[in-house]
């Protein structure tokens, strides 16, 4: 136990009956972990939206948001969604290109909850530059956006 704690020197942890969160180290570790530290500042950017209750009918539930627009050269985008009610469908795309068309989604296993295990509907797509849509078709949903930036060059 003691080991696993001189291990992870510098990292915050907090958990609950739900779910840990890990946040990032706040400064560099000293010796053997030049290595991890090295990844850490050269890791790509990997934005997240969380929306709850988008209508049914929503043309672009990303329309106005801070990382709506894909960055140049791309990114590896993953989506989850869980709706209340059978039926529900989304559909993504980048610009004019389609990656999701109507695509069914779950039914949430506990209220406005999206479940990373069993709600994924695009994994690490590789997405080019531009700008995102993700329309809301059948039902009121749920839906976590992840955007995990290409390294430039």
């Amino acid at each position: 136990m003691d080991a696993g704690r001189a291990c992870c020197a510098g990292l915050t942890v907090r958990h609950s009956a739900e779910s840990v969160q890990v946040d990032d180290l706040q400064e560099d570790l000293p010796g053997r972990h030049d290595a991890a530290n090295q990844w850490r500042k050269q890791r790509p950017k990997m934005p997240s939206i969380r929306l709850s209750n988008v209508a049914a009918g929503t043309p672009n539930a990303l329309d106005g948001l801070q990382f709506q627009d894909i960055p140049s050269p791309g990114a590896l985008v993953s989506i989850y969604a869980s709706t209340a009610v059978a039926l529900g469908t989304i559909s993504y795309s980048v610009g004019t290109e389609r990656f999701l068309v109507a695509a069914e989604i779950n039914i949430e296993i506990a209220v406005d909850a999206v479940d990373t295990q069993r709600d994924m509907v695009l994994d690490r797509e590789p997405v080019p530059a531009g700008k995102q849509f993700l329309a809301v078709d059948g039902q009121v949903a749920n839906l976590l956006v992840v955007i995990e930036d290409l390294p430039a060059g």
